[in-house]
């Protein structure tokens, strides 16, 4: 039978490395906006320290926010995953279909509705 609702772990495990690319992509920002330091451009240097800092703080406030709500998040999840399974559960098998051909009485095999393709990403 086809479950929705994993275990615990993997949505933490989701949400944690959904947090870890989102701080990868704000430090590949920084990286490529900010120029290499070099001893003899003071400038420069200044710069990049200054873009550091920054990186440092909207890294703190992001991993902050992130940590506020990791729970809610996951329990939505679960909650959504727990609903679809649910639904599978009292969905019944549509009778009186026949085949377009041979118009013979049809069986279901599966209940699967499309719902992966309903904007849930796997």
């Amino acid at each position: 039978m086809l479950t929705y609702l994993k275990e615990k772990s993997e949505y933490e495990d989701r949400y944690d490395l959904w947090t870890i690319e989102r701080c990868l992509k704000m430090v590949d920002f920084w990286n490529s906006k900010v120029p290499n330091p070099t001893l003899k451009d003071e400038e420069k240097n200044a710069a990049s320290k200054i873009a550091k800092g920054v990186l440092g703080l909207q890294l703190y406030c992001a991993k902050g926010e992130r940590y506020r709500m990791r729970d809610e998040t996951i329990k939505k999840w679960m909650d959504e995953d727990r609903k679809l399974d649910e639904f599978y559960e009292k969905s019944t098998e549509p009778s009186n279909i026949r085949c377009a051909k041979c118009s013979s009485a049809m069986k279901g095999i599966s209940k699967d509705y499309g719902l992966r393709w309903m904007g849930r990403p796997r």
